[in-house]
């Protein structure tokens, strides 16, 4: 009797740490430094993985930095695939991945838990997490446009977790999404050429889904400053809800930036210029201030408020949200 006991523990004991390790989440990643990017219209494979628990995981940082003189390092194109889903692949610019106005180089440091841009050409990371089940692939395209001619290096970097808990925090912990059945959408609009006191749609989704909007980031240039009276406002399971009474209240400041740029958790303004182009960029992060939906979302900005003479407005704008069906 004792012997089978004793070969009854031994297999036990044999089996434990294989069955915690397989069970339980783990940690995925790269590092790759000096990529070459060649060719605008060709783009390069950065990362390419298949895990091996396909219950479901999550990126949760990624990291990008170019050579020292790279003046057009922020408009570098990156594009994420999620298992194999060509049509909803991520398509996004460093730059504006973060909020960096117009891709000029960064001139101060900055960062917070979710993005941030900390080195002159480089620095740029996000924390987006970017849930996936059973094939992830990053690949990265030169800027269309180059200052200084010539071969690029990239260095990038990405960790993730494989076989996360059930609900996934995106930030404070309140503000959670299903590790299982998520998808991060990305919707955009590229230097779109908006008629003055017109709305504009940021997001809208296309079937019935549940779902949490996260991110705006933006940018935008005009004969004159009056666009940033335009208001935000949603429309959530078919009701309408003001975000903002205008543009820059949205971004969590006022009086047209006038105090410039600044960063906060919540909020920020990387560029404003009133005088020159009437420019300015910022992002909103809504993880203390979740916009959630049952049934369907709308996203859209005005362009000024009916009362002033605006004149076309040229917009950028990422707008990111989780979507699942229950």
């Amino acid at each position: 009797m004792w012997t089978r006991v004793s070969l009854l523990l031994g297999f036990l004991l044999l089996i434990a740490p294989h069955v915690s390790l397989t069970s339980g989440p783990k940690t995925f990643g790269t590092a790759r430094k000096g990529v070459t990017l060649k060719d605008s219209k060709e783009p390069v494979l950065l990362y390419d993985y298949r895990p091996t628990n396909h219950t479901g995981s999550i990126v949760t940082q990624m990291w990008f930095t170019g050579t020292l003189v790279w003046p057009t390092f922020g408009n570098t194109r990156i594009s994420v695939i999620v298992d194999d889903d060509y049509v909803n692949a991520l398509n996004f610019t460093i730059s504006l991945l973060v909020g960096n106005g117009f891709d000029r180089p960064n001139e101060n440091g900055w960062g917070n838990a979710h993005i941030g841009y900390t080195a002159l050409s480089g620095g740029v990371y996000s924390s987006l997490r970017i849930p996936f089940r059973t094939h992830l692939q990053v690949f990265a395209r030169a800027p269309k446009k180059e200052v200084v001619k010539g071969d690029k290096a990239l260095f990038f970097m990405l960790r993730g977790i494989e076989g996360p808990p059930n609900d996934i925090s995106l930030g404070d912990g309140i503000t959670t999404i299903p590790s299982r059945g998520s998808h991060l959408r990305l919707h955009k609009l590229v230097n779109f050429p908006a008629k003055g006191n017109s709305y504009v749609s940021l997001y809208n989704t296309t079937k019935p889904t549940n779902g949490v909007f996260f991110m705006l980031t933006m940018q935008a240039k005009s004969g004159n400053m009056r666009y940033l009276e335009g208001r935000f406002r949603a429309e959530i399971d078919g009701q309408e809800v003001i975000l903002s009474s205008g543009t820059e209240d949205y971004f969590l400041s006022a009086q047209y930036f006038d105090t410039g740029p600044f960063h906060t958790p919540l909020a920020g303004c990387t560029l404003v210029n009133r005088v020159v182009g009437h420019t300015f960029a910022a992002y909103r992060i809504h993880d203390y201030d979740p916009i959630m939906w049952q049934k369907s979302f709308g996203l859209s900005w005005r362009v000024g408020d009916g009362h002033w003479n605006v004149t076309t407005t040229h917009v950028s704008a990422y707008a990111w949200a989780y979507e699942w069906v229950r």
